[in-house]
């Protein structure tokens, strides 16, 4: 399977297929790789964006600064990955959105 192949799963006998454990270091490791995505899909989004791409983006933004001041952490954590992806969207950039 892919998740397992990727680390992202384990075999278990007893309830078969888990989530696989995942230590401090490795979180650090993917912000890393993260930051280098995001990068790259927000310069490639400044080339290559569109009008609706910005609406799109302040859209979520401006939800996520009223989510940040009412205290919803589960609304941000939602807009935070909508943001990311339309971030990566507006690059134009196929294989980047698929990383993203």
């Amino acid at each position: 399977m892919r998740l397992e192949s990727e680390s992202l799963a384990a075999r278990n006998r007893r309830s078969g297929l888990v989530v696989a454990d995942v230590t401090a270091e490795q979180i650090l490791e993917i912000y890393v790789i993260r930051e280098a995505l995001d990068g790259i899909a927000a310069r490639q989004a400044a080339h290559f964006h569109s009008p609706v791409d910005i609406a799109t983006l302040e859209r979520i933004n401006e939800a996520l600064a009223a989510a940040s001041a009412a205290g919803e952490y589960e609304r941000m954590a939602t807009l935070n990955v909508e943001f990311h992806t339309a971030l990566a969207r507006a690059s134009r950039n196929e294989m980047l959105q698929r990383f993203v």
